[in-house]
């Protein structure tokens, strides 16, 4: 549990000094100034993103976020691995039989994590 306390912690410290070492540098100075009213901070962090190349990374740690949540604390303990890469969601599990219900559910569970993450992320669940 403390492990993963400092962790949260060392990547909030990252993510505040990264957008404090980049907001200034975003769209220029003169920009920022006119748009400041007008943008919130959201699509301002959004921005930073998508111009950084960055949402791809944090879509593949969201995903496993959301496998935990959808999946639930039964499935998760046979879980080895989850693994994005590209829009192929990739799950290794020690436990065949579940491996097998799971499988019949490919189509919801695609659903599901893309109605989790608010965004189609994931087209295609494969087991290992």
């Amino acid at each position: 549990m403390e492990k993963n306390t400092k962790l949260r912690e060392i990547k909030k410290a990252f993510l505040i000094g990264f957008f404090q070492k980049n907001i200034t540098t975003f769209g220029g100075k003169k920009q920022m100034s006119q748009d400041h009213n007008t943008s919130s901070a959201k699509e301002l962090i959004l921005a930073l993103f998508s111009q950084n190349n960055l949402e791809y990374g944090i879509d593949k740690v969201r995903v496993k976020e959301a496998w935990v949540e959808i999946a639930g604390i039964g499935v998760v303990r046979y879980t080895e691995q989850v693994r994005l890469q590209g829009d192929k969601l990739f799950i290794t599990l020690n436990n065949a039989a579940l491996k097998a219900d799971l499988s019949l559910r490919k189509t919801e569970l695609v659903q599901l994590m893309n109605e989790h993450l608010k965004k189609e992320v994931v087209k295609e669940v494969i087991f290992l």
